[in-house]
């Protein structure tokens, strides 16, 4: 649900200038021990034609090429919800008029617990605790995130201060690559796509014989909601240290620091 989510208001904020997003659940139906849940994601963007309706959901297809270049992005993150949703036993759909906005929605069938849910995770438990052990190892760290996606920054800009980083935000790989030519990192967080320069082409760049010796050798870390296995490979073969996908967790973030960052 977090995944589909995310892909969802991310896609809703890439194609929204100005307006409005609403995401809103709604209860459909209970019944004994299990709840059908509809979520809707409503903006005010550019919406869709009838005749790029019919391919929406489809791998690797958007609307327009033009639309591809100018906001990021292959459309694969429709599919992956799609996939996700029906894997869940629910379905997926949306309304749209080009120039008057887009809802997505999905629905979910849950089991509701027996009794509640704690109200902290022992996973975030675990890292809090963690991350002041490891703190002093990290807490020097310069990092550089480039992510197009402003909800995206501001979570993962917030997790790497919580865990004692300062960090520094690109927009795109153009923007990343630029900052890396005069500013010093310790590692770079790269979103996979983007407008004007995607994550896999910065990359290639700045893994070239004609980029410097510290670009050649800074430690990329992936930070994709594309995950499947291609993408794993297609980041590996540009030269990417490793991959996270989102919704990324603390607990993963830390282990990405501890394994890349030097110890002194």
């Amino acid at each position: 649900m977090s995944q589909v989510l995310i892909n969802l208001v991310g896609n809703a904020i890439k194609f929204t200038e100005e307006g409005s997003i609403t995401v809103k659940c709604e209860l459909i139906k209970k019944q004994n021990d299990s709840v059908l849940l509809k979520f809707w994601i409503i903006d005010t963007g550019i919406g869709i034609s009838e005749g790029n309706q019919r391919k929406l959901f489809l791998e690797y297809s958007q609307a327009e090429q033009s639309t591809s270049r100018k906001f990021g992005g292959t459309g694969l993150g429709l599919s992956i919800s799609k996939q996700l949703v029906e894997l869940m036993g629910g379905r997926v759909g949306f309304e749209s008029k080009l120039g008057g906005g887009t809802s997505f929605w999905f629905t979910l069938n849950y089991t509701l617990p027996d009794k509640p849910l704690e109200s902290q995770s022992s996973d975030s438990q675990d890292v809090d605790s963690q991350a002041s052990v490891d703190k002093a190892i990290i807490q020097k760290a310069h990092v550089l995130l480039v992510e197009d996606n402003p909800i995206n920054q501001m979570v993962a800009k917030a997790m790497l201060i919580k865990l004692g980083c300062s960090v520094d935000v690109a927009v795109n790989g153009q923007q990343a690559i630029e900052m890396l030519s005069h500013s010093f990192y310790d590692l770079v967080f790269m979103d996979m796509q983007m407008p004007v320069m995607d994550g896999l082409e910065a990359t290639r760049i700045l893994r070239s014989k004609d980029s410097s010796k510290r670009n050649q050798q800074i430690p990329i870390v992936a930070m994709t909601a594309n995950a499947l296995a291609d993408s794993r490979k297609q980041c590996q073969e540009v030269g990417m240290n490793d991959f996270l996908t989102k919704p990324v967790k603390k607990s993963s973030v830390l282990e990405i620091l501890e394994r890349y960052l030097p110890v002194e």
